[in-house]
This record gives structure tokens, sequence and C-alpha cells, in this order.
């Protein structure tokens, strides 16, 4: 079989399998993707031993949203976040999903505000890089943003 020169292609049977390895090892390279637009915060723990919390709001003019049944409108999020080693290995992930419909005053609610998630992220003593990310499943698209931070 010949093809152009530069021609690569996927296995049409496993696109998906190899979408998503490329997706999870991809996004820990240290590359910023702003295909989604988002604000986080992280909220340390106030004792040890106590998880931190990342607070994250998705602007949502930056998500694809579809309409749903009954005037509703549907989204479909997926949230990582990856506390990393110095050495850029992730330590620790927490991962979310957020995918659904919301009502029309929901979705208002969420145009002024952003669409919040707060994530629960275990982490140990020392300043670990909080890598947070978060994918419109609908579109692919991708956000990333990188948090320093110092447990101690």
């Amino acid at each position: 079989m010949k093809s152009r020169t530069g021609y690569y292609a996927l296995d049409v049977t496993d696109w998906r399998k190899r979408e998503n390895q490329e997706l999870n090892a991809g996004w820990f390279n240290g590359l910023a993707a702003t295909g989604v637009v988002f604000q986080a915060q992280p909220i340390l723990p106030k004792a040890q031993g106590q998880p931190a919390t990342v607070e994250i709001f998705v602007d949502p003019g930056t998500i694809s949203v579809g309409d749903g049944p009954d005037g509703t409108y549907s989204m479909d999020l997926t949230f990582e976040i990856a506390a990393l080693k110095v050495n850029g290995i992730p330590e620790h992930v927490e991962t979310r999903s957020a995918s659904g419909n919301v009502k029309a005053t929901t979705y208002r609610q969420f145009l002024r505000t952003g669409i919040p998630m707060r994530v629960e992220m275990p982490l140990t003593t020392g300043r670990p890089l909080l890598r947070v990310m978060v994918r419109d499943n609908r579109t692919g698209h991708l956000g990333t943003l990188d948090l320093p931070v110092t447990i101690g």
C-alpha cells in the first residue's frame, strides 16, 4: 500500500482508547492549554493531614453547550488535578466529571459566576505543583493551569 510522504493514520478500531491515553500522558508535559478558560485557587488545609481544596470556576463562554430536553442546557466537563513532584511525575491525581443538563436559571447563574467545581486533594508536606486541567468533552478542548503551593 502506498501513501503520500508524511501521511499518518490511526487504527480506526481503537482511536478513542488512543486519544484518551495521549490526553492522559500529554497534559503532564508542562505546555499550557488555553482551549477552556478557567480560574483556580488552592485553599490550604488548616491542620496537618487534612486535604487541600482547589476551587475552580470555568468560563462558560469557552465550552460547548448543547440543547437539552425541556429547554435545558447540556454540558460535559472533566476536571483533573495532579500534584506533581519536583521531577514532574504525578504523585496524586484527582478526577471529577460534571455532565448533564442544567435548567435555564442555573445556566444564567453560570454565565454570571462561572461553572463551579471543588476538588479535595491530599498533599504531602513540601512544595508541590498542582496542575489543573479542564476538558470540554463535547469538543475535546483543554485548559490547563499550574498552581504552586507550599504545605508545611
